[in-house]
């Protein structure tokens, strides 16, 4: 799935991964050139892999399979929006609940509720 490459630095640290564990029911059965072809054919299913390099031990550890994820300088962009989107959410929720005859005065409640509250407040 996504974010599963992120697991290995290069091409030959998934070339080793993919050798040692698969096939699932039978583990390490992989012959090395069986286990590149898998490693290209994962490169290519994440456009990691580059055209006309046939990928084996010499190239494989130069071969990034995922690029450096650059940590935030400051989290503080990162608060504000998940402190306004919480914002957001509890004016929905509270907006929720108010009676619907508090926002429309007009309207009056339906026979179901006034019984309701009739048979709750006694």
């Amino acid at each position: 799935g996504p974010g599963v490459l992120a697991n290995y630095k290069n091409a030959f640290e998934l070339h080793d991964y993919i050798l040692n564990t698969m096939p699932w029911w039978n583990p390490g059965s992989l012959t090395t050139g069986e286990a590149w072809a898998v490693t290209a054919y994962v490169l290519k299913l994440g456009d990691k892999q580059p055209l006309g390099i046939t990928l084996n031990t010499v190239n494989g550890s130069a071969i990034p399979v995922h690029r450096a994820v650059q940590a935030p300088e400051s989290e503080i962009p990162g608060t504000l929006i998940l402190a306004g989107v919480l914002v957001l959410a509890a004016v929905g929720m509270v907006l929720q609940v108010i009676p619907n005859t508090w926002i429309e005065p007009k309207k009056s409640l339906s026979l179901p509720i006034a019984y309701l509250l009739l048979m709750t407040s006694r």
